[in-house]
């Protein structure tokens, strides 16, 4: 049960993704089904929490920016939120949510899609097929791959 409940906080962290949770956690002798539903949860719950708290998030940050009067925008970005952003940009967000577990990340990639004034509903549709997906094909070609290498756990 533990192992089960590493694999949701791990799969719930920022930038470290189902990519790097589903693998590993059915080569250490997890059963596929269980990792990959709790490694969906795990990613995808979060991902509803920052749709859902992005707008108070947002007002409690202009709020605060107007206490502090900034002088002028000195905001860093980061290489994963501009390669997000040229995605988007060519891609739409079906490309984002679809390349965002391997690219930048679904936590971002999210931002990315509210930042861009996307409707929260297509966000969220789009996140969950693309993790869905992704799951769907980490979880098999992990067990297949373990199986061809003679190393499956039953």
């Amino acid at each position: 049960m533990w192992e089960y409940l590493i694999v949701f906080l791990l799969s719930a962290t920022p930038w470290i993704e189902i990519l790097f949770v589903i693998p590993p956690a059915i080569a250490a002798g997890l059963h596929p089904i269980p990792v990959a539903v709790v490694a969906f949860l795990g990613n995808f719950l979060p991902v509803i929490g920052l749709i859902y708290f992005y707008e108070k998030y947002m007002l409690w940050r202009t709020s605060k920016r107007k206490a502090q009067d900034d002088a002028g925008d000195t905001e860093r970005v980061s290489k994963r939120k501009k390669l997000g952003r040229k995605i988007w940009d060519t891609y739409g967000l079906p490309g984002l949510a679809l390349l965002a577990p391997i690219v930048t990340g679904v936590h971002l990639a999210a931002i990315i899609g509210l930042l861009s004034k996307a409707p929260r509903t297509s966000i969220t549709f789009w996140m969950f097929w693309s993790l869905a997906l992704w799951t769907l094909i980490l979880t098999v070609v992990t067990y297949l791959g373990l199986d061809f290498l003679g190393l499956k756990f039953d």
